[in-house]
């Protein structure tokens, strides 16, 4: 049995978990054991748990689930033996995010689910590399090899690096960290790996600290992203993945090598070499006089056993004597890794905690409360995250176009109710505003998304969207223990955005497009695609495209009906085409994009494109929905509409589904949707067309 908790639905975490430590001290469920040989504090927590959610009905009513869910939760949890509880950002990217943690941690000390096979909590993290970060001592409040800033290990780490001036207590958490750049406390700061101006909640405010920094680094490998725009003094060319060389550790504590398979372009150098030439030339050259990748990691395992003895759970010494040629032919290996013990799989089954005493910890969390409140001009709550063909503000994932072929917009869910309440439409547009900021978005209703929330992806940023910034409306109210930000209830209102025009663009090169648009680029084949929506005389266009792309073009005018289309060719091929019009009478984006790839069209096809119809009379397969196979949305629901009723008769029919499977899930919402209103009611995001 697994138990997900949902990034869409922040609203229930809170009490659900309390709600159920009590269901299962009321109900016979504890292991009394194992409480008792290896854990400490359960009574207080029992008795804070009891305070927040006594009863299913007391759960039912603070969760706002029915209590029939709630009590065949609880029995099912009780029942089982082997529960796995899975949390991500949904649970942590709160202001109580700790609590909520600990809430289902104490579930599962409560009854000695807990390293056990297929009994657990486990962490989705929302990093990749999460665990390899944290082993290097890769946050604010940590040394490395899990030391903390307690006085002896900070001790330990001082001697073994022969460091006196080592930090002596916990830096600044991210969102903490740009308060202080704002008000001039930090005036230097290097960026590495991160997109911050993006991806930080209140992004304008982190835009105006980066303005403050008198000496402001970024790492990167990309000439251009919100950060890197932001102005940095210096913008050193680093590795990206495929050509870097290391170590990864995921989430069940597997060291893995990282070999690179692409060289190293330019004066593009690793991490680790630009770290230890500015050492060096800041006076600290015998301290990082590293060569290799190797020789570092040899001690990174030393310090993980530096006067360890067991006493810490994070020890590699065994691998501290590898040489260059072990280490780049190493093996997966799950640590710990002892000096002269075996690899233990499993921690915590029977105990032996790293606490002081050897315990875990019941941890009695604060009564659960959101910190931003809602009002009349702030109803709602806006909940971001991500979808599943993006990573974060889509520096890597954004310049596939097999990835944005599915969902090629920033959008906002919202539910039916509430979208008949504020006036939203689907596939119109609707303004979001927060205390922090706003942004323009194209809507998708659905009954997906709880009452009283809307969701937006956090994906996009300034280079790839003009009001799509999502960052920019998140409260910046952070959980005390973690730093962790409360992404996922914001304040906000929505309002309905009209546009007179829609349309798109596909050029050869990237475009500066006519000022006050609402604009997308996206990620094609061949070149750049453009989706905008417009209200600005439609006669402007034709001085523009003449101004990118000369005056060989092919056009077709119906200013009285609100359509411009345009295209101009480069031997063969298209090299730019323009399509403006009224709601969807623009054209067919799926069908004018695949002639754009083309090496080859026809005269016939050319006759056809200002039409923004297929030559041939085929329709259009509508938006991406496999990205593996290329199967769009029109062809499955075919499909559908002749038959198919479930994920595995599709991909029978289409292959959708079944490689890595994350569409399944749409595939089965399209077939709900089938079931209950016409085929076309279930386009979800749909690009222009």
């Amino acid at each position: 049995m697994s138990i997900c908790s949902s990034a869409s639905s922040p609203a229930p975490i809170p009490r659900c978990s309390p709600g159920l430590f009590v269901h299962l001290a009321d109900s016979g469920a504890l292991d009394q054991d194992y409480i008792a040989q290896n854990t400490s504090g359960f009574d207080d927590a029992l008795a804070r748990a009891r305070s927040i959610a006594g009863s299913v009905t007391a759960t039912a009513l603070a969760t706002g689930l029915s209590e029939q869910d709630v009590a065949t939760f609880f029995k099912m949890f009780r029942d089982t033996d082997r529960v796995v509880t899975l949390y991500s950002q949904g649970v942590n990217q709160s202001a109580q995010g700790t609590d909520k943690v600990n809430a289902i941690l104490n579930c599962h000390l409560a009854t000695g689910r807990i390293g056990k096979p297929g009994a657990s909590p486990f962490s989705l993290t929302g990093q990749p590399n999460a665990m390899g970060g944290r082993e290097v001592g890769g946050l604010a409040n940590m040394l490395a090899a899990h030391m903390g800033f307690t006085p002896p290990d900070i001790d330990r780490v001082r001697r073994f690096w022969k460091a006196p001036r080592i930090a002596t207590h916990e830096g600044l958490k991210a969102v903490q960290l740009f308060e202080a750049i704002h008000r001039g406390e930090v005036k230097a700061l290097w960026v590495m790996g991160t997109n911050p101006a993006v991806s930080l909640p209140d992004a304008d405010f982190v835009r105006e600290a980066l303005k403050k920094l008198e000496l402001f680094v970024v790492s990167e490998n990309v000439l251009s992203n919100d950060t890197v725009d932001a102005g940095p003094h210096v913008l050193l060319p680093a590795l990206a993945w495929g050509e870097k060389s290391g170590t990864v550790t995921n989430s069940e504590r597997r060291i893995s090598r990282q070999r690179s398979f692409l060289p190293a372009p330019g004066e593009a150098r690793p991490d680790w070499w630009i770290l230890s030439e500015t050492a060096k030339r800041l006076g600290f050259g015998d301290s990082f006089n590293y060569k290799s990748a190797a020789e570092i990691f040899r001690e990174h395992a030393a310090l993980s056993a530096f006067e360890n003895e067991g006493s810490r759970d994070f020890d590699i010494g065994a691998l501290t004597s590898l040489s260059d040629d072990a280490f780049d032919a190493l093996k997966p290996v799950q640590w710990p890794v002892r000096e002269g013990e075996a690899s233990s799989e499993r921690f915590f089954a029977k105990g032996g905690f790293f606490t002081n005493d050897g315990k875990g910890r019941f941890i009695a969390p604060e009564v659960p409360s959101l910190r931003g409140e809602t009002g009349a001009s702030r109803p709602l709550r806006l909940n971001t995250g991500r979808i599943r063909d993006q990573w974060h503000t889509m520096t890597r994932t954004g310049l596939s176009q097999r990835l944005g072929a599915h969902l090629p917009e920033p959008f906002v869910e919202i539910h039916p109710d509430d979208a008949g309440k504020y006036g939203i439409v689907h596939d119109g547009f609707a303004r979001v505003t927060t205390d922090y900021g706003q942004c323009i978005l194209k809507v998708v209703v659905s009954d997906g998304t709880q009452r009283g929330t809307l969701f937006a992806p956090i994906h996009w940023s300034a280079m790839n969207a003009s009001h799509g910034r999502v960052g920019a409306l998140v409260q910046s109210f952070t959980d005390p223990f973690s730093g962790q930000p409360e992404s996922k209830a914001t304040p906000a209102a929505i309002a309905p955005y009209e546009f007179v025009f829609r349309g798109f663009a596909l050029s050869r090169k990237q475009l500066d497009l006519p000022p006050n648009l609402l604009w997308t680029r996206v990620t094609v084949t061949g070149g750049f695609g453009y989706l905008f929506a417009d209200n600005a005389d439609l006669s402007r266009w034709p001085a523009w495209l003449e101004s990118v792309a000369g005056e060989d073009v092919a056009d077709y005018r119906d200013f009285g009906g609100g359509v411009y289309r345009a295209a101009s060719f480069a031997g063969d091929r298209i090299e730019t085409c323009l399509f403006v019009g009224p709601a969807h009478d623009a054209g067919d984006w799926e069908v004018v994009k695949s002639l754009f790839v083309a090496d080859l069209v026809t005269d016939d096809q050319r006759r056809m494109l200002l039409s923004g119809k297929s030559g041939e009379g085929a329709a259009s397969t509508g938006p991406v929905v496999c990205a593996c196979f290329g199967v769009g949305r029109g062809t499955i629901c075919e499909t559908i509409a002749a038959g198919a009723r479930s994920a595995a008769e599709i991909g029978a029919k289409l292959k959708a589904g079944t490689n890595c499977g994350s569409c399944i899930p749409e595939l089965k919402r399209l077939i709900a949707a089938t079931d209950t209103a016409p085929v076309k009611q279930a386009k979800v995001a749909g690009a222009v067309g």
